[in-house]
């Protein structure tokens, strides 16, 4: 196996996801062939295809302990040839339970041939007291430190790893939408960040519920603070539980090679 670049496939609504790939593909010592951000709507055009001689990162975020269900289609349409690949799952903190088992899942039979798994630590999405300012500086050192040793293994010429293919039934979708109070000024960033096209960018207010998916990007990004969710979705609530049940200590990040 001769690998001569390295690729980027990720899901990263608040961009953790995105810093910790790009710091693996640093680590790899590989020149950047190409990154796919599939966070927007926009961005979810025909999934890529890739042959042996590229080492591609396939990343996302835990959700409830499982891959979000709005990656599946774009995952499942990805093609490789061969391809050695890296999981990535970033979670807040709590666990990442089934995520990678899902990744791999979905990725072995297509072609890829993981190599290793990164599991690392982002800021929650729900209560930023979790996890806090994570990836920081020494999560992305450790990152491209994982990005080196994956290449290194390549080189042996060691096997892809194997890994049971129990799961591969996403995370579901909540039913809740965040609420726009009167404090927006309708600059559209929150319908720009929202993964799925939840948020109406001609009435901020018009949210579909259905489609949103409570990553809490539009919250995160807004400049005004003009929009969260409210007592009643019980996602507040859920936020400060977070801070009670898993906000300290901070998790170590952990690899599989």
């Amino acid at each position: 196996m001769k690998v001569n670049s390295v690729s980027l496939v990720y899901f990263s609504p608040t961009h953790t996801t995105q810093r910790v790939a790009r710091a693996i593909a640093k680590g790899s010592g590989l020149p950047l062939g190409a990154e796919y951000d599939f966070t927007t709507p926009r961005q979810r055009g025909n999934s890529p295809c890739f042959d042996e001689n590229t080492l591609v990162i396939v990343g996302v975020p835990v959700y409830a302990g499982r891959i979000p269900a709005l990656c599946v289609d774009y995952i499942d349409g990805l093609r490789g040839q061969n391809t050695p690949c890296v999981l990535l799952a970033v979670y807040g903190n709590r666990d990442y339970d089934h995520a990678l088992i899902e990744l791999y899942a979905r990725l072995r039979p297509n072609g890829f041939l993981p190599m290793a798994c990164g599991m690392f630590i982002g800021e929650h999405s729900y209560n930023s007291q979790v996890a806090q300012g994570r990836p920081n500086e020494a999560d992305l050192a450790q990152a491209e430190d994982f990005g080196r040793s994956v290449m290194e293994k390549i080189q042996r010429g060691e096997e892809a790893l194997k890994i049971f293919d129990l799961l591969k039934t996403p995370a579901g979708k909540k039913g809740v939408a965040p609420v726009v109070s009167e404090k927006c000024v309708n600059c559209g960033t929150c319908a720009a960040a929202c993964p799925t096209g939840a948020i109406n960018p001609s009435n901020i207010k018009d949210i579909d519920a259905s489609k949103c998916i409570v990553c809490r990007a539009c919250a995160k990004f807004c400049p005004e603070g003009a929009i969260d969710f409210s007592e009643e979705s019980g996602v507040p609530a859920g936020g400060r539980g977070c801070l009670e049940r898993f906000g300290k200590p901070d998790k170590e990040n952990k690899v599989l090679l």
